[in-house]
């Protein structure tokens, strides 16, 4: 038979009953007929059936089933686990997972599947293995019925705004922030971090600005106590040579103690500041009533009172010091040469002059002014009778004496008679000596001419003026000396010593002691000082040669002069 199927046989025959009815009859099998098998809802209808070997295999016995590569009989998820179906049914259920590297992970138990997608993450970078569900803040993204997702301005900024320039887009998803001046932006991507910071920077410096946008510094500096001093609106500030007190006490005053070293003046209640005789100051207390600062011409001054003399009475008071006198001590009248004591009138004397005496009084000064009247500047003042004062005009050549004319008249400016201190003259020849004259020839008389250079001035007797002549010429004794004679010492008649020192050294004894003004000179004769040297000294040592006990001559032909000063020589 074409189609195979489930043979139904009566009970204890062996007979094959004819397939009757076609797929789909629901009528119940009668003996001796095969009903072809249908769709049912129940198992009260059954018949033959032929199986698609595709999906289905029958066993020699007839047993049906799936065919297991063709149909699935189990499923299998991730976790590697068969499941069968319960009742002819398998349980599929949803769930979520934790962020991994599977985007939907599916595990079973018994005959329910679980399929979980896995919570979204963030990363560096696009990856399709960690995809995953995800869950967008509403107070920075909104999401349509579509699903798209987009951020919210006013959470996550779009822009950004500067001082200047309007917004800034991003291009590339990226906005550059950098910095200019002093300022500088550091990005650390492993951090996704931004620093804004300065640059140039000293540790402990002060910031200045170098412009408009950069930024240098000050100091620091390495003296403690040094402040920051402006040095005008062009030049950057600078610390100070001076250094300052870091802490004061309550009204100190501040001074310099040494040279740029300021320091905190110690206080005092009721003081005066002065300072001492080194000119440091110092706050002085005035504690007593009438005290004052007295100063002193060998030391600082210092606080003192006011001493009353005689007849001055002295009141100190709070702030105030009343001086007080008698009539004892202070004049209450004046007494001139003549005419007794005049008092005052109304509190006032007049003092008036007379003759070429006026008095000039300034009452805004409380002065009186006692001057002559009538004077000539460079006029010199006689008397012209018993109070007033007569001028004698000055002469117009200068050097010019004032002389006498008598007592009965006034002196005028002329020529000097000798009686007078003066010569009688009134002119001289350049360069000529004036000699004391005769009464024939006049009280002073000049020497004739003015001689020639080297001329001495000679006399020429009581009765006639000294003449101008020639020097004449004067020798000097010579007294040879030489090795054999020494040590030599000087006679009183030894004038020029000519020294021989070509058979040894010499040595010249000086008295210590000769004629003030004596001169006595000693010369190297023979040129040989240089070998055999000339010492001079003097017996005992005690006289000295400028300075020195004793001199050496030890240079070729050299000569000196020594003069006796009273006591010790002297070389020229």
């Amino acid at each position: 038979m074409s189609q195979g199927g489930i043979i139904h046989a009566s009970s204890g025959t062996t007979s094959v009953n004819q397939v009757v009815g076609s797929n789909g009859v629901t009528a119940s099998p009668t003996t001796g007929n095969v009903v072809v098998s249908g769709v049912n809802a129940t198992t009260s209808s059954v018949g033959v059936a032929s199986f698609d070997s595709t999906y289905f295999s029958v066993s020699g016995a007839g047993k049906v089933t799936f065919n297991g590569s063709t149909f699935g009989t189990t499923i299998t998820g991730n976790d590697s686990v068969a499941l069968s179906p319960s009742a002819g049914n398998w349980n599929i259920v949803g769930g979520s997972t934790s962020a991994g590297s599977t985007p939907i992970v599916t595990s079973g138990s018994g005959s329910t599947l679980t399929v979980k997608v896995q919570a979204a993450q963030a990363l560096a970078s696009t990856d399709v293995t960690k995809i995953g569900a995800a869950l967008f803040n509403s107070a920075q993204f909104t999401v349509d019925s579509n699903g798209f997702v987009s951020a919210k301005s006013t959470a996550i900024p779009q822009t950004l705004t500067g001082n200047s320039g309007g917004a800034v887009s991003p291009t590339a998803s990226n906005i550059n922030i950098v910095g200019t001046g002093s300022l500088t932006v550091v990005g650390n991507p492993g951090t996704s971090t931004l620093t804004a910071q300065l640059t140039g920077l000293t540790n402990h410096a002060v910031l200045v600005g170098a412009g408009t946008a950069t930024i240098t510094s000050v100091g620091p500096s390495s003296t403690s106590g040094q402040i920051l001093q402006s040095q005008g609106a062009s030049s950057d500030p600078a610390f100070s040579t001076a250094t300052y007190p870091s802490t004061t006490s309550i009204n100190q005053i501040l001074y310099s103690s040494a040279n740029n070293v300021v320091s905190g003046l110690a206080t005092a209640n009721n003081g005066v500041l002065t300072t001492g005789t080194s000119g440091t100051p110092v706050i002085t207390a005035l504690n007593s009533n009438g005290g004052l600062i007295i100063g002193s011409a060998s030391g600082a001054p210092a606080a003192a009172m006011l001493t009353a003399g005689t007849g001055v009475t002295i009141t100190n008071e709070a702030n105030s010091i009343t001086i007080s006198s008698n009539g004892s001590v202070i004049p209450q009248t004046l007494t001139g040469n003549s005419g007794g004591a005049v008092g005052p009138s109304a509190g006032n004397i007049n003092t008036v002059g007379a003759g070429s005496i006026t008095v000039v009084g300034s009452p805004g000064t409380n002065t009186t002014t006692t001057q002559l009247t009538g004077l000539t500047q460079y006029n010199v003042l006689t008397g012209q009778g018993t109070s007033t004062i007569g001028l004698i005009a000055p002469s117009a050549t200068s050097g010019v004496p004032l002389v006498s004319q008598g007592s009965s008249a006034y002196p005028a400016f002329g020529t000097a008679v000798v009686a007078g201190g003066g010569t009688g003259n009134t002119s001289f020849s350049a360069y000529q000596l004036i000699a004391g004259g005769t009464t024939s020839t006049g009280a002073l008389q000049q020497v004739s001419g003015t001689g020639t250079s080297g001329q001495i001035l000679v006399s020429q007797g009581a009765g006639a003026l000294p003449q101008w002549q020639n020097l004449s010429a004067t020798s000097l004794t010579i007294t040879s000396v030489n090795h054999a004679a020494s040590p030599y010492t000087v006679l009183s008649t030894d004038q020029y010593l000519a020294v021989d020192t070509s058979g040894g050294v010499v040595t010249i004894n000086m008295p210590n002691t000769m004629t003030t003004g004596r001169v006595v000179y000693i010369k190297d004769s023979k040129g040989t000082s240089s070998t055999s040297a000339i010492t001079v000294t003097t017996p005992g040592g005690t006289v000295t040669f400028d300075g020195s006990t004793s001199y050496t001559i030890a240079a070729n032909y050299t000569s000196n002069s020594l003069v006796f000063d009273g006591t010790n020589y002297q070389i020229f």
